[in-house]
């Protein structure tokens, strides 16, 4: 194991070696990381599904279940989801965003919430933002 890696972009003590070499997690920066077939990878949290309770998969463009839910990554109101948006929606809570643009050019800031029809999966205005 490197001292230094570009997995965690820190150093990893003699302690954190050796408890990963005995097959531990250790945390570093407040993420957990382990060793599989001897390469540091970073351990994702399991994400459940909020309409079947059971594990989502993960794509490169959504997080869906085989109950037919599927969050997609990419939405047409906010753009490019991120993955910490992505997790905050799925464990049912809002997320912000600042300095949007309405149909007449004004800015503002608010809260979505993931809305599930049981058909259709959908990012929905939950609340405005006042400015401060």
């Amino acid at each position: 194991i490197w001292k230094e890696n570009k997995v965690t972009n820190s150093k990893i003590s003699e302690t954190q070696a050796k408890n990963l070499l005995e097959g531990k997690t250790i945390s570093i920066k407040g993420e957990k990381y382990s060793l599989s077939k001897g390469i540091l990878k970073k351990e994702e949290e399991q994400l459940i599904c909020p309409r079947c309770g059971k594990e989502l998969s993960k794509t490169l463009k959504t997080y869906m279940c085989n109950c037919g839910f599927t969050l997609w990554k990419n939405n047409k109101l906010l753009g490019e989801l991120t993955e910490k948006e992505c997790q905050d929606l799925l464990k049912g809570e809002s997320i912000e965003r600042y300095d949007l643009t309405n149909k007449e050019g004004k800015k503002y800031h608010a809260k979505f919430k993931l809305e599930d029809t049981g058909k259709y999966v959908n990012v929905k205005l939950d609340s405005f933002i006042s400015k401060k």
